[in-house]
């Protein structure tokens, strides 16, 4: 009878160590999203290496800066401006990396896993029970 309860621990920790909060599955996951945040900060280290380039660009050509504040929209006084019609030009904006989240863990195969760990042992219990109850009206024990 006690085997019903040894079966329900061990399963227990079983799915546990695979399923739980703490289990392989949550560790790849977690593993999974460490290698996309760290492809992730790679990726800002070159825009941000990309960006120091053009700033010290930027601080060395004063034309440079004219060309930017004319992409921009400014312009000097005096300046014409002259826009075909059907023409667009098209405006060069700094990328500025992707927003990252965490998944959202999976609660409800948890759940599954603990009403499995529940049942069971309790079915183990009940058919060992029926088992040996049956096995003890067969057998004759000698008193002597």
């Amino acid at each position: 009878m006690f085997y019903s309860i040894y079966v329900g621990v061990l399963c227990y920790f079983v799915v546990h160590f695979f399923f739980g909060a703490a289990g392989l599955n949550d560790y790849r996951q977690l593993m999974q999203h460490r290698d996309v945040l760290s492809d992730n900060v790679a990726e800002l280290q070159k825009i941000n290496w990309q960006l120091i380039q053009e700033l010290k660009l930027l601080a060395a050509d004063p034309d440079k800066i004219l060309v930017l504040a004319r992409d921009l929209g400014y312009f000097r006084e005096g300046d014409y401006v002259i826009k075909p019609d059907g023409i667009s030009v098209p405006k060069s904006y700094y990328k500025i990396g992707k927003l990252i989240r965490m998944p959202i863990g999976r609660h409800s195969e948890l759940l599954f896993a603990k009403i499995v760990c529940l049942i069971v042992p309790i079915l183990i219990y009940l058919f060992t029970g029926l088992f040996v109850r049956r096995s003890h009206h067969g057998i004759e024990i000698d008193a002597s």
